[in-house]
């Protein structure tokens, strides 16, 4: 219908072919020469022969070129309409079909093929009911299924210190639905602006992995492996896709109010409640160490609902006439509650299949092949998954303040403090540990046990600055600079953190996060040259065309390097609890982590800096207290508009991402017990299409009509 409705279509693909090299350490000739128990030659014989030699007389490195593929097909449609001058429309369809495949080391056969169509869907109604109430309803749908193969050149996963891990093979399946009913009102009255509304929403999760289970089989040293002293084992039976359905409801109301006209208030709440999930069959089992000293009985709650998430909001902005209206001051702060991933609090659904565990400390014999060893696990080993069932959802505080001012010529600059507390993070710990004195378990049926909480704690700080032109002249540019400080205790708050070396304190990891950049600078600049038409120089004529049009762009990326766990590998036996993941070693007094002449690509670390702690004690290092290497890169574009007819036009681009082609690294390997990879950056930052890449150019035609 001529001026009421209008449709938009879009579809985009990709295909995408990058080979890599890849490098995987192996067992040296040497070692495997020395390897005579028969049990581990099957193991043995997994590994490839290595191409490269290392500082280590028992590591070679394996290097491959191994082919990463990406097929990616997306659509869009969307359709308004309006009905009136107060009643309109709109719908938006969007999905995207990819398949990824990627190898995860230079192992023959060790790659990983994932299927996703995520599909959003939107219908939005709005009514103008008067010149100040508006209303708009929104029915949402969005889907993200996931199906992830993954094959492996081997039949269990083996982990064998210094050497690469040999993967089995799985299969996950995870689809992730939300159904969404929206509803915000707009009200204006004098110098209020007021805006009220909620939503409903439905989550559907379904996860599993029903093909395969797992069983994973771990050495703690090269010893250990040439003695076939198999230091833990861990057995998933794998389970069926199950299905997680929880409601969350959200309300808000604010109010913008301009005091003055220089002067603006913005106080705002919003209430925000999380549903308990629960499994669509009724499938789960709860487990509570303390209350039910195993599995509860069935009806136990998986966890217990928070309702008190109120979050209150505050915000100023002001322009004091005095400055003339050159300057403008803001501030604010506000609660921010958030639910975290539904997998995170999905124990119970992860318990409806048992896995089990086994330590040399339950089986002083402990050896691959480990069949002989099930029965004892199902007897002494069951290792389910516990979750903190008063847990309180997480929460940050943030505040911050700015001043933006206008500068001569066209700039604008601004300086600004940002920051946040975070509060009831997510974060895990192993239970039921060994006893330090007895070296014996709370509950003697289970092994130890993964618990996810809500107990960790982050902060960061930021002052930012920037600078700012706009369009003038033919120059745009912008410019920004963050000086940042992010600190945690192991936990972050969306699954990503590990668990503390010891987990009866939680504050000895108190240090920098994994996202710690404390310098980060951009800028950005468009130029058009000033020839051609309507330009300074060379209007109109031959060398107008050859001349005009021409546009310069880039992007200028520094920022200093992420913080890096020096980590350790070690028995169950030798640790004071039994808890072996991700021990640190000692930190060597007076010596520095970094060689004389600072950190090089070959050697990153000083070796001499770290110490093996002594046994049934935990390492004083403190976490995260190195760095890695940073990153710079300038990217750069250079594009010609031609000028066909009125309205028509042919554009041409070249695009040079890290033009000056800077070595990009990676991190360095941090386990101090991994010597033919400790302390050496073995591979670039980005192994394919993007930011820290080597040089890369693209070129690109568009029509415009």
């Amino acid at each position: 219908m001529k001026n009421r409705t209008f449709f938009f279509a879009n579809y985009e693909g990709m295909r995408q072919r990058v080979s890599t090299t890849r490098r995987s350490d192996v067992p040296s000739a040497a070692f495997r020469g020395r390897a005579t128990n028969p049990a581990i030659q099957p193991i043995l014989n997994g590994y490839p022969t290595g191409t490269i030699r290392t500082t280590d007389a028992d590591i070679d490195r394996y290097e491959a070129d191994r082919s990463e593929s990406w097929r990616e097909d997306s659509g869009t449609l969307r359709l308004d309409h309006r009905f009136n001058d107060n009643n309109s429309i709109f719908a938006r369809f969007n999905t995207d079909n990819g398949v990824v495949d990627e190898p995860q080391s230079a192992l023959e056969g060790d790659h990983e093929t994932s299927y996703l169509r995520p599909t959003h869907f939107v219908l939005q109604y709005q009514r103008i009911f008067t010149p100040t109430v508006v209303n708009e309803w929104k029915l949402g749908f969005n889907r993200a299924p996931l199906n992830r193969y993954s094959f492996g050149p081997f039949r269990e996963t083996i982990n064998v210190s210094g050497f690469q891990t040999l993967n089995d093979s799985n299969w996950a399946v995870e689809t992730g639905t939300n159904y969404s009913l929206l509803d915000n009102m707009a009200i204006t009255r004098g110098r209020h602006t007021l805006k009220m509304g909620g939503e409903i929403r439905r989550t559907h999760v379904n996860v599993g992995d029903p093909l395969f289970g797992s069983f994973t089989v771990t050495y703690p040293n090269r010893t250990a492996f040439l003695n076939n002293a198999v230091d833990t084992v861990s057995i998933g039976a794998g389970n069926a896709v199950l299905g997680t359905r929880k409601w969350s409801y959200y309300a808000y109301v604010q109010d913008d109010f301009k005091l003055k006209p220089e002067l603006t208030l913005n106080l705002g709440l919003r209430y925000e409640y999380y549903g308990v999930n629960n499994e669509v069959a009724d499938r789960y089992r709860v487990f509570d160490i303390y209350e039910c000293r195993g599995f509860c009985p069935h009806g136990t709650p998986w966890y217990f609902p928070d309702r008190n998430n109120f979050d209150p909001r505050v915000g100023i902005a002001w322009a004091p006439k005095a400055l003339k209206g050159k300057t403008v001051i803001r501030t604010g702060a506000g609660i921010y509650h958030g639910p975290g991933q539904v997998d995170d609090v999905n124990a119970s659904l992860d318990n409806y299949a048992d896995n089990y565990s086994l330590t040399r400390n339950e089986a002083p014999n402990l050896s691959f092949p480990i069949t002989p060893f099930l029965g004892l696990a199902r007897n002494i080993g069951l290792t389910p998954r516990s979750l903190q069932r008063d847990r309180r959802d997480l929460y940050s505080t943030n505040w911050g303040f700015a001043i933006q001012q206008e500068l001569p010529a066209g700039f604008i600059t601004q300086v600004g403090y940002v920051s946040t507390v975070g509060k009831k993070l997510f974060a895990r710990v192993d239970i039921n540990r060994l006893d330090p004195v007895t070296r014996t378990r709370f509950l003697p049926n289970f092994g130890r046990i993964d618990e996810k909480r809500q107990d960790g704690n982050s902060n960061f700080n930021a002052l930012q600055v920037s600078l700012h032109r706009r369009v003038g002249r033919g120059l745009l540019w912008g410019t920004e600079y963050m000086w940042s400080h992010s600190i945690n205790d192991n936990s972050i708050g969306a699954g990503e953190g590990d668990r503390p070396q010891n987990s009866d304190c939680r504050a000895c990891d108190r240090g920098n996060s994994s996202q710690d950049i404390r310098h980060t600078f951009t800028a950005n600049w468009v130029y058009t040259l000033p020839f051609g038409k309507g330009q300074k120089f060379l209007e109109s004529g031959p060398a107008a065309r050859v001349l005009g049009g021409w546009e310069v762009s880039g992007i200028w990326f520094m920022r200093t390097g992420r913080p890096l766990n020096i980590t350790m590998t070690r028995s169950t036996n030798d640790l004071p609890d039994g808890n072996s993941r991700n021990p640190r070693p000692n930190l060597v007094p007076g010596v520095s982590i970094y060689p004389a002449g600072g950190p090089t690509f070959a050697r990153w670390f000083n070796p001499a800096a770290f110490a093996a702690p002594a046994s049934r004690t935990w390492g004083n290092l403190g976490r995260h207290i190195a760095r890695g290497p940073g990153l710079a890169q300038v990217d750069f574009a250079l594009q010609k508009v031609n000028r066909i007819t009125e309205g028509k036009s042919i554009t041409v681009r070249v695009e040079a991402f890290n033009i000056f082609n800077r070595v990009q690294a990676a991190n360095p390997g941090t386990n101090f017990t991994s010597t033919g990879s400790f302390g050496i950056v073995s591979s670039g930052f980005n192994r394919t299409i993007g930011t820290g890449t080597a040089r890369q150019l693209q070129l690109a035609l568009r029509l415009s009509f």
